[in-house]
């Protein structure tokens, strides 16, 4: 069997979300063949990091552009063209034909509207899975030749189907994340409580030196900071203090979430559900690109952590009040373990064992089909 993923590395989430998908495909089917792509990679192969480090500065200081941009198109209508058609075209065709895949995943609504408006002038036996990695809709997401959807909860399967997608291709999987989070080991002989703070891929944590020494000062509560490739603050934090540790990239996070008591990040979706299933409370500081105040938004429906939306408030304060709050903590757990239970896990496996026992194989012809001048935005 080939598998083709398809994503992007905004924040990690997605590509994150596309690797783990791959990591179930391969212990389910040892055998696959498994080739998965960054689309920006494939487009400007010199120059995509630059092109990442444009988006980054854009969230992290001029978040109004995107989150108008995020408004404005929210309720557009469906099945997108992306942008640069004629070249994505060219660059899927050729991708296409080296991988000659069974089944398609996308994690980055660019890929999946792309495969979508692909098979406008090409036949594919491929189905293409879209999984969406936050627990919302957009219409960017939404795309006529999508086969299966993966999403995060009820609420976003629902909203799916207010949109016009059939129910029956909606499996509601819960966002992706690799399988040590799922596995719980028990933590003992910790003699202060231990708050994690993660900023995900884009780095989105305090920066005021007020904040960490504060936080240094609570005696009680030892602070593990992951900063992952934010080099700058990691020179700027690491071995100032005496409570705090600081660390850089690293591939074990579970390890880290498994013997906390609190994290404190954004609201991403990958480290929601890598929290949700490593059942530690979240603790999120004033959200504000818009896909986020919505999963913030949501971690305050199911009751499974904490949202400080005021900018003004003492957050040292909030975090000290929290992690000591056994009540707290404990309730928290708790709806964490009964969200877990309305998720379909084996979504991945039954998607795929669909598509083994089906005859359809994918056709890649040997000439590409263009859009007629003038169709493509």
């Amino acid at each position: 069997m080939n598998v083709l993923i398809l994503t992007g590395r905004f924040g990690m989430g997605h590509y994150s979300a596309a690797s783990t998908i791959s990591q179930q495909i391969q212990q389910q089917y040892p055998t696959a063949n498994i080739v998965l792509k960054d689309i920006f990679e494939l487009i400007t192969p010199r120059h995509y990091h630059s092109f990442y480090q444009a988006y980054t500065a854009m969230v992290n200081h001029a978040s109004i552009f995107y989150n108008t941009y995020y408004k404005l198109t929210e309720k557009n209508k469906r099945n997108i063209k992306p942008p640069m058609m004629l070249l994505l075209f060219q660059i899927l065709y050729r991708l296409l034909k080296q991988v000659q895949p069974d089944i398609i995943f996308s994690t980055l609504p660019l890929c999946s509207q792309l495969v979508s408006q692909y098979q406008n002038y090409h036949y594919l036996s491929a189905p293409l899975v879209t999984c969406i990695t936050d627990i919302s809709t957009h219409s960017e997401w939404i795309n006529e030749h999508t086969s299966y959807y993966l999403v995060g909860s009820r609420a976003v399967k629902e909203e799916l189907i207010n949109r016009g997608v059939a129910p029956s291709i909606i499996h509601v999987s819960g966002i992706p994340v690799k399988s040590e989070f799922k596995q719980k080991h028990p933590v003992y002989g910790m003699e202060k409580k231990q708050l994690l703070i993660m900023g995900g891929g884009l780095g989105l944590i305090p920066t005021s030196p007020k904040f960490y020494q504060q936080l240094n000062q609570l005696h009680t509560v030892k602070t593990t900071i992951i900063l992952g490739n934010n080099q700058k603050l990691y020179r700027k934090l690491s071995g100032i203090y005496d409570n705090i540790e600081v660390i850089g990239y690293t591939d074990k996070v579970y390890e880290y979430m498994q013997k906390a008591d609190m994290i404190l990040s954004k609201p991403g979706g990958i480290t929601m559900f890598e929290s949700i299933y490593s059942e530690l409370p979240l603790l999120v500081i004033c959200p504000f690109l818009e896909q986020e105040i919505k999963n913030a938004k949501f971690i305050e429906h199911h009751g499974i952590g904490k949202v400080i939306w005021e900018k003004n408030t003492q957050i040292v304060n909030v975090i000290e009040q929290s992690i000591c709050d056994e009540n707290l903590l404990t309730t928290i757990r708790a709806q964490m373990r009964a969200f877990k239970l309305g998720l379909e896990e084996e979504a991945v496996e039954k998607i795929l064992n669909t598509v083994t026992s089906s005859a359809g194989f994918v056709t890649i012809p040997n000439t590409i089909a263009m859009p007629r001048k003038g169709s493509v935005i």
